[in-house]
């Protein structure tokens, strides 16, 4: 399997095979050097892709977003490498808060195995475009092929929210899933 993703603003593609799908998600995610460049991708059938992206649907909407330049929302309390209930509740809530402040509406994402869905539009018959999972430090790859596979059948875009010990900064513990295909 190939899977694109950006993390950090930046594109990597990492390549699954039997040999690394037991290997720790997030330590797949922040050792991999594999920097893909997005604009040089060969897309395939298969390929699973919106015509707009997360980005995308955030620049169209700058107008409407009051955060001041510069500031960025960052989470105040650390994760416990399991997560109880009250981490879980304030993660949640935290990403919520970040997610709406993008121009989203998050409902809970239950009905799909997932932690949030995200919403463009509060219309009464509208689907949700993204599904997000929070991954701890105990998710190998093999759940990841698990989550692509569901978001495939489901038809939503994949984001994960990672366990970042260093670094509380919201940005850099998103990771976007762009594109994977089966190989």
């Amino acid at each position: 399997m190939r899977i694109i993703y950006e993390f950090k603003k930046q594109h990597y593609e990492l390549l699954l095979s039997e040999e690394n799908v037991d290997d720790k998600i997030i330590e797949a995610f922040k050792k991999n050097t594999n920097k893909c460049y997005h604009n040089k991708i060969e897309y395939y059938d298969e390929i699973n892709s919106d015509l707009l992206n997360f980005e995308q649907f955030n620049w169209l909407n700058i107008k409407d977003n009051k955060k001041k330049k510069g500031k960025r929302v960052k989470l105040n309390y650390e994760l416990d490498d399991t997560l109880n209930d009250k981490n879980y509740i304030l993660l949640q809530s935290k990403y919520k808060r970040y997610f709406e402040s993008n121009n989203y509406i998050v409902k809970n994402g239950y009905i799909y195995g997932a932690d949030l869905l995200l919403y463009l539009t509060n219309e009464k018959y509208t689907h949700s475009i993204y599904v997000v999972y929070f991954i701890n430090e105990q998710k190998v790859l093999r759940d990841l092929i698990q989550i692509l596979r569901l978001s495939c059948t489901i038809k939503k875009k994949v984001i994960l929210v990672i366990k970042n010990e260093n670094d509380f900064d919201i940005d850099n513990s998103i990771v976007y899933i762009k594109l994977y295909c089966y190989k």
